[in-house]
């Protein structure tokens, strides 16, 4: 017997700023920061923890995968971060989930 991806999830924070919402709050630029980081906007967790996120995530891959909560999945979460210069992260959670499905 193996094991095999059958599924993933993801969930993301709600509010997106963007650069622009940014320069109303300190002394910047949408063109400053993109050409420094490379970031367009960032999700803000506000309501969201992360086991509300990881809950999310959870859900998204078991839908995925085409499973109930109470099927025999061996879920393995993982936080997945995007590489950045300068640390410009995504707060996104992914939650891949492993199952035993015959082949």
């Amino acid at each position: 017997m193996g094991c095999k991806i059958v599924g993933h999830g993801k969930a993301l924070p709600e509010l997106i700023v963007s650069n622009d919402d940014m320069a109303k709050i300190v002394d910047t630029s949408d063109e400053w920061i993109v050409e420094r980081t490379g970031i367009h906007n960032r999700r803000i967790a506000l309501e969201e923890t992360t086991t509300s996120l990881g809950t999310d995530a959870a859900r998204n891959a078991l839908a995925d995968a085409g499973l109930a909560a109470d099927d025999d999945p061996l879920p393995l979460p993982a936080k997945i971060l995007r590489p950045r210069r300068h640390g410009g992260r995504d707060q996104g959670l992914t939650f891949p989930t492993f199952g035993r499905k015959e082949a």
